[in-house]
């Protein structure tokens, strides 16, 4: 591994060369990168401005001593020494004071990422998660304190959380995780088992999403946002709680100089979710074989364990000369439940059926701003999922933990409509570029486009046959397949003086879907392919008014 890792840090450093270069980071008092910095050499037209990762890159400089100035608005100007020496690349980062000044009753102050979302004109709200990582809790607490988010869980870590954006839940509101819909990852990663310090922000859209996400949803969405690497650092924490729950979290990086780095992401959960449950009409089988009504009791769930895990290499680099960002990363997320009910709590527990999920997934990130003016961003991501689902047992259980010893009435499964064993093996990818083109600091025209493909497939050693061939086929190994591709464009704007903000944009979608259809006519089974395909158009637009800095309306 190690070998592999100098041999790609190597290749890179080829590519980029060895010219003398005085490079590094521009940042805030909070280690927030400052885009749009100045600076310049004191004395030469030797000069260039910081990305909006705040890195600047100055080349071709000769060895010697310079003094360098750095200057953004909302901040104070300084000025740093630095030598440089021949076939070495200088590496000078310089954190910045934020200026408060008054003109005129006008504040002047620098914007942090999640101010900039939060004052755009559709209706966002990020969270900041910098201030929470020493709290013992995970983003479905986060999301709690969000304003317009209502968040029911079906109870302790890894159950389901019901999400309300604008009075709706459900399909109806998105859960992303850098921009990617969750259900594309793998079963691995969801918003109530990733820990707070695996991320670095929570964006709240509710309503209209922008078109950089990709996808749209009726209500909203929510996207996770995790670390970007830009220094070496190390962050681990352990959390022990009620029910046996044990949550571990590791994220850390190392640079190998001023651009290269490698980088770790990981988290390891699980809890035993035997928790207490009121008012359960529980019944239990009589010396007669007979379920008879045993009373409404306080019972403690005793098939309600869950455990998932979750890991991330990356390997990429910063300012090389082709890109402003360039990250590789491969993954394992894995996730299994017990599942102690259905739906609904009913007098009948399940006592062994079970999910499981599995997914090895590869991404890759570039980005690069051209002359200041066109930034393009990609995002690449293939999947390959297994999941299994197994309810096929002759056991019955009472809310007491406890197999009834006379017989049986649970038709060899407890939750599904019939026996399973069913694993399915499954393909995902997925592709997101897009394209922003800044006319001036108060225009500029964005494109994007979104494509994803899903393959379905599997088996299952108890699935009722079907007459398609001679044998007959288990219908879970009939693929289905669904792909998708969202085009969009949008162009936002400033006028008087940034007291009015506007966006238009424009919506394609397309998708086609092929499946398998079976039915029952007349004592036979009948095989109906089906294939659909379908395309739609939309259209929305965004306003904001502004008073001054604490008064608008959008």
């Amino acid at each position: 591994m190690k070998k592999l890792l100098a041999s790609a840090t190597c290749l890179l450093a080829f590519i980029v060369g060895s010219a003398n270069t005085i490079s590094g980071k521009i940042s805030d008092e909070n280690d927030d990168p400052i885009p749009g910095a100045a600076v310049v050499i004191v004395g030469t037209k030797n000069g260039t401005v910081t990305d909006n990762s705040g890195y600047y890159r100055l080349q071709d400089v000769a060895s010697g001593q310079y003094l360098l100035e750095i200057s953004s608005v909302g901040y104070e100007t300084v000025r740093k020494a630095c030598t440089v020496v021949d076939g070495r690349n200088t590496v000078l980062n310089v954190g910045l004071e934020e200026e408060v000044s008054e003109l005129e009753s006008v504040m002047i102050t620098a914007e942090s990422e999640s101010r900039r979302i939060a004052a755009m004109p559709i209706k966002a709200t990020s969270i900041d998660t910098r201030l929470l990582k020493a709290e013992a809790t995970n983003t479905v607490g986060i999301l709690t304190r969000a304003p317009g988010v209502r968040v029911r869980q079906s109870g302790g870590l890894g159950s389901n959380a019901e999400i309300q954006l604008n009075g709706l839940s459900g399909n109806a509101v998105r859960q992303y995780y850098d921009g990617i819909p969750l259900e594309l990852l793998g079963g691995g990663i969801s918003l109530n088992n990733i820990p707070v310090n695996a991320i670095d922000r929570i964006d709240v859209y509710k309503g209209v999403m922008p078109i950089d996400i990709g996808t749209d949803a009726l209500a909203g969405g929510i996207n996770v946002v995790p670390k970007e690497v830009y220094d070496s650092y190390l962050d681990a924490s352990y959390e022990f709680g009620s029910f046996n729950t044990h949550v571990v979290a590791i994220n850390g990086a190392k640079m190998t100089n001023d651009r290269f780095f490698v980088g770790f992401n990981g988290f390891f959960n699980y809890s035993d979710n035997d928790y207490k449950m009121r008012n359960i009409e529980t019944r239990v089988l009589d010396e007669n074989g007979f379920e008879t009504f045993a009373g409404t009791r306080t019972v403690r769930r005793f098939h309600n364990q869950h455990q998932s895990s979750f890991a991330e290499v990356q390997v990429g680099a910063n300012q090389l000369k082709w890109a402003d960002r360039l990250v590789l990363s491969t993954g394992f997320s894995q996730r299994s439940d017990e599942m102690q009910h259905g739906a609904r709590v009913g007098g009948r527990p399940a006592g062994d059926a079970e999910t499981d999920n599995r997914a090895f997934f590869q991404n890759l990130k570039f980005r690069k701003t051209f002359n200041k003016k066109l930034t393009i961003n990609y995002f690449g991501n293939y999947a390959i999922v297994r999941d299994g689902v197994n309810d096929a047992t002759d056991n019955l259980y009472n809310w007491f933990g406890e197999i009834e010893p006379l017989g049986s009435s649970t038709n060899g499964r407890e939750l599904t409509p019939q026996p399973t064993l069913r694993e399915g093996r499954n393909f995902v990818t997925v592709h997101r570029l897009t394209g922003e083109y800044k006319f001036s600091d108060n225009y500029k025209f964005s494109v994007s486009n979104f494509y994803a493909f899903q393959r379905i497939t599997g088996e299952d050693p108890l699935a009722r046959l079907v007459p398609i061939e001679n044998p007959t086929t288990d219908p879970n190994t009939l693929p289905s397949e669904l792909s998708r591709n969202i085009l969009a464009a949008q162009f936002s704007g400033k006028w008087f003086e940034n007291k009015l903000e506007t966006l238009v944009f424009g919506k394609y979608y397309a998708y086609e879907n092929s499946s398998s259809d079976f039915n029952q006519a007349g004592g036979s089974v009948i095989f109906d392919p089906i294939v659909r395909s379908g395309e739609e158009f939309g259209f929305g637009t965004g306003v904001k008014l502004s008073w001054d800095a604490n008064r608008f309306l959008r």
